[in-house]
């Protein structure tokens, strides 16, 4: 009820969600854009490497960030705030293990495991694009042994069509609030 005293003339619910997703989908844009330039910046003074591209990883990273902030706009609209903060946790938590358990099922030929992660990533996409995000940060030589490099990083980087699950996931989440 709270939103009753700042909106004070008849606005459409839809409206107002989507005016404060924007807002806050921009300032996640301008956060992330000037964290990776800083990080890159770092990088390269310290060391001399600069990555060859960092638009589409910065752009991926935008895109999480867009994903966790529709899931909580969903969460929130039927839920308080903690329980909101609790779910949208949660949610972050099982995709990071849920890669976990892809990847082990990955190396060790267990194809439920594989499943288990993937089903993981379809709940909630944050894991998958951070590890497209990373993968896409890599020079080339790098992704051509990225199962080996790091338990980090996707042995197998999600695909295009992931990405677009991820976008479209948002969208029906800002779409349910």
């Amino acid at each position: 009820g709270s939103i009753q005293t700042v909106v004070t003339k008849p606005i459409p619910r839809r409206s107002v969600v989507l005016g404060k997703f924007i807002g806050h989908a921009v300032a996640v844009a301008v956060f992330v854009s000037i964290m990776v330039g800083l990080a890159a910046g770092l990088v390269r003074g310290v060391s001399g490497y600069a990555p060859p591209n960092l638009v589409i990883p910065s752009t991926l990273l935008i895109l999480e960030g867009w994903v966790i902030l529709a899931l909580s706009y969903a969460v929130g609209s039927v839920t308080g705030t903690l329980a909101n903060g609790l779910v949208v946790f949660m949610l972050y938590g099982l995709a990071l293990v849920g890669s976990w358990i892809e990847r082990i099922g990955s190396l060790s030929g267990n194809v439920s495991a594989q499943y288990l992660g993937i089903a993981a990533s379809l709940v909630m996409p944050t894991e998958a694009i951070w590890q497209r995000a990373a993968f896409e940060s890599m020079p080339g030589i790098v992704r051509n042994t990225v199962g080996l490099v790091s338990p980090f990083t996707a042995a197998n980087p999600p695909s295009g069509l992931m990405i677009a699950y991820a976008a479209a996931y948002a969208a029906v989440l800002v779409a349910v609030a």
